[in-house]
């Protein structure tokens, strides 16, 4: 991993550990992080993070739109193009798939 990189795992407390997900953070964190995971949630201060009640998950509106696994055949070239490319290949594949249909639909 590159100089002044960290890896970040974030984990829900619902969710099992082979659903870990990792993000790359490229700037270097500020953050005490081992002060911060010794701390029990009650210690953390989060006067400054409004409750999120009721209305908020009533009113609350997903927009992402919904993926769809696939099985697509690309030609040999392609996918290494893509892949070579680092993480999120098929974000990218998918943003220029879009843009596609896009252009191809009626103004």
């Amino acid at each position: 991993m590159p100089n002044g990189m960290m890896m970040l795992f974030v984990l829900s407390r619902l969710e099992k550990p082979q659903n870990m997900k990792c993000i790359v953070m490229k700037k270097e964190s500020k953050t005490d992080w081992k002060r911060l995971s010794a701390m029990d949630d009650e210690q953390i201060n989060t006067d400054d993070i409004d409750e999120l009640d009721d209305a908020f998950f009533r009113d609350a509106q997903l927009k992402a739109p919904l993926k769809q696994p696939v099985t697509l055949r690309i030609d040999a070239d392609v996918l290494p193009f893509f892949t070579s490319q680092g993480q999120g290949y098929q974000t990218r594949i998918n943003k220029l798939l879009r843009k596609y249909m896009d252009a191809q639909q009626p103004h």
